[in-house]
């Protein structure tokens, strides 16, 4: 084979991961938005605090792993004047925060923000510094949503009548052996 032939098939199968997705970013702006609806549920509060209302549009710089680690998101808005971590959104309720100076545009605001550890200088439950290879970005627009509860509550499976009778029926003790 030809290295041009690889070099362009190496690069269909990068795409392959996005292929019929409006963005490969939209699954961790999900991730983002469910972490902010389970927050609001049981905090009344997400980390954007104040900054977050319902329908806003903000332009944002989506960041997530690359490598074999724990999955985690985060992004960098200059709009927010924020860059946030979420090291495993939506289960881990620890995020990590810092201030965008004014002046910066959100790739290096970014940097900056990976090169200061995540926003956080304290030496216990710091993420490792990571070099901008571990992660891959994706510049998109994200639209706040209303804070319904979470999907969970708003979806719930119905449970199956009879399996789940059938069940309880083979696990209770009979009457006529009051002491199994």
């Amino acid at each position: 084979m030809s290295r041009k032939f690889l070099c362009v098939l190496a690069g269909m199968l990068a795409i392959a991961g996005c292929f019929g997705q409006a963005s490969c970013a939209d699954q961790y702006v999900k991730r983002l938005t469910e972490h902010w609806r389970w927050k609001q549920y049981w905090e009344g509060t997400t980390e954007l605090g104040g900054m977050y209302s319902p329908g806003r549009q903000f332009q944002a710089l989506v960041f997530w792993r690359t490598d074999k680690k724990p999955p985690s998101v985060g992004f960098c808005s200059t709009d927010l004047g924020v860059c946030q971590f979420y090291p495993n959104a939506p289960g881990n309720e620890h995020s990590f925060e810092e201030k965008i100076s004014s002046g910066n545009d959100t790739q290096s605001a970014f940097r900056h923000f990976l090169a200061d550890s995540f926003g956080d200088n304290s030496l216990i439950g710091r993420p490792p510094a990571a070099s901008g290879g571990e992660y891959t970005t994706e510049k998109v627009t994200i639209t706040l949503p209303a804070l319904d509860p979470p999907e969970a509550f708003r979806d719930p499976t119905p449970q199956p009548g009879a399996e789940t009778d059938a069940l309880v029926a083979n696990l209770s003790c009979p009457s006529s052996k009051p002491r199994c």
